[in-house]
């Protein structure tokens, strides 16, 4: 049989061509995440929300309310009447078969029975003469109920900690895949090249286990200008549970990049050396008090390292002891109150049982007051070695050998002792244990046990990267100053080594711009390498 080629009189053409043209303007995805991670969270997204269409489909059309007098003028049906057959309009309606429907107002037609002006006055109370406006808060909990809670879990940052706790995490039965999210392109290539699963190794390099998880999604800001964050109308998919493990300054843009995924309902969990983020979050990101997440602060003491010749594989030093991960949620409360027995939201509260779950990562939770405890060492070592070592230009071994050197440490160390003594939420014991010549007999140990290394924040400042010194010297420098505590020489450091951040950001922008020489190529090297001991103690109360 042979056909013909349809005539251009053919009436489907038109048709055809006018449904192709409707399919063509619908609305694309926001350029939020990529296409793989919305068809990744697709699926969970409408299971946890019913009823809410996804991008691109328009929601269903309301339903029509019949009038009034339409209702009246119906007939009414009785139950004993054969169907088909006509039936007289009954003046007796009964009232407890309809159901109860608010009046619809009609503005636009104004009949006999309207109300006048002064009637409607007459409901306005107003307040007497010299009575102060009030403001009315949205409550944070009012919705708090309406979604479920979700073990759906991203993680944000993939460095050493935070391909730790994927590869934990990935190990959980009945927990949904857990999706990485970066500002880099890098992880997606290393993922395709190494099997697209994560190993760890012990510190002889023996591999212990190997899992697969999902292809990191990039979530950086948008390549072209014309796809840009926020052009889109469409919903962005709500993240319920967030771990953040990036440096002090990835934390900030990452955020702002997710802001539109993140609600009241999202629990988000910040692993960092420092303290303060989450006070700076609420000030330049989530502005609104009503819309903003609830937050833990973590703490990772496990000795991990990037296993040689990868870039995903990691190596865990299992004989180390004191390998733990601290939880804790800053709230208000008093030491004789027990951690379990504290009022949290359940949304936290539900995250930190995940967390918990894992026996690899030893989630340990802790009061407010505890969880400073385990954070101030480290943050006051750091604050010494990394801040010195920045303002001098020097190794560590530098610092002990020098006299001046150990004037200036002295110096900075009773300082900062004096603002952390006079913060309510260290306990006397603990502020004692600070002051004592033990604790500073072991921070010296410590800078002596380092040797020739140099700090990190000296490789961060070449890279052009901002080193974590706003969330250590500068958290130390706020605390002193809402306590009316001195801290010059603290204050000194933070502005030492911000300007020594902002020239080495000029010298980079001008050499790589014009091309006068190789990128990070200089001429102050210090010689020995990197540190790469943690900043962590066990405290001896």
């Amino acid at each position: 049989m042979i056909t013909t080629k349809p005539s251009k009189s053919d009436p489907e053409k038109p048709s055809q061509r006018k449904k192709r043209l409707h399919v063509d303007t619908q609305s694309s995805s926001p350029a939020l995440f990529a296409p793989n991670l919305f068809r990744t969270l697709g699926s969970d997204y409408r299971e946890q929300r019913p009823g809410l269409p996804l991008w691109g489909t328009p929601p269903p059309p309301p339903e029509l309310l019949e009038s009034s007098q339409d209702a009246q003028n119906a007939p009414s049906k009785d139950d004993g009447s054969p169907e088909g057959g006509s039936a007289e309009p009954s003046d007796v309606v009964d009232k407890a078969s309809i159901p109860e429907q608010a009046p619809v107002r009609d503005d636009t037609r104004r009949g006999p029975t309207s109300r006048s002006a002064a009637e409607i006055a007459s409901d306005v109370t107003v307040p007497p003469a010299g009575t102060p406006p009030t403001a009315t808060v949205p409550a944070r909990t009012a919705d708090q109920s309406a979604a479920p809670l979700s073990d759906r879990i991203h993680l944000g940052g993939f460095n050493v900690h935070a391909r730790y706790l994927l590869h934990a995490l990935v190990g959980l039965e009945g927990l949904p895949p857990v999706q990485v999210l970066t500002q880099h392109h890098q992880p997606s290539v290393a993922w395709a090249k190494e099997g697209r699963s994560i190993s760890v190794h012990d510190h002889q390099g023996n591999l212990i286990s190997a899992r697969p998880f999902p292809c990191p999604q990039y979530v950086g800001p948008p390549k072209s200008k014309l796809r840009s964050l926020g052009s889109y109308g469409g919903k962005a998919p709500t993240i319920d549970n967030l771990l953040v493990a990036l440096d002090d300054c990835s934390v900030e843009p990452f955020m702002r990049n997710l802001k539109r995924s993140i609600t009241n309902n999202t629990t988000v969990c910040l692993l960092g050396d420092g303290l303060g983020m989450m006070e700076d979050l609420n000030a330049r990101v989530f502005t609104d008090p009503a819309s903003r997440p609830h937050y833990i602060l973590g703490l990772s003491t496990h000795e991990v390292s990037t296993h040689s010749g990868t870039k995903v594989s990691i190596r865990h030093r299992w004989h180390k002891r004191g390998s733990a991960l601290y939880l804790s949620t800053p709230v208000e409360y008093t030491s004789s109150v027990p951690f379990d027995r504290l009022d949290l939201s359940p949304r936290s509260q539900h995250l930190l049982d995940i967390l918990s779950s894992s026996p690899e990562l030893g989630a340990r939770r802790l009061p407010w007051n505890r969880f400073i405890q385990r954070k101030l060492p480290g943050m006051i070592h750091s604050s010494l070695v990394d801040s010195i070592s920045v303002m001098l230009g020097c190794r560590f071994n530098q610092i002990a050998e020098r006299k001046h050197g150990r004037s200036l440490w002295n110096t900075m160390l009773s300082e900062t002792l004096r603002i952390i003594a006079a913060m309510p939420e260290v306990e006397p014991e603990v502020a004692r244990y600070f002051s004592s010549q033990k604790f500073r007999h072991e921070l010296w140990a410590k800078l002596n046990r380092q040797g020739s290394t140099y700090s990190r924040w000296i490789s961060l400042i070449r890279a052009g990267r901002r080193p974590p010194v706003d969330h250590i010297n500068g958290y130390f420098v706020r605390r002193a100053q809402e306590l009316g505590v001195n801290c010059k020489h603290n204050t000194t450091a933070l502005s030492v080594v911000q300007f020594k951040y902002s020239l080495r950001r000029d010298e980079l922008s001008r050499d790589v711009g014009l091309g006068l020489k190789p990128y990070m190529v200089d001429g102050d090297k210090l010689g020995g390498r990197e540190s790469g001991d943690r900043d962590d103690f066990e405290l001896d109360l």
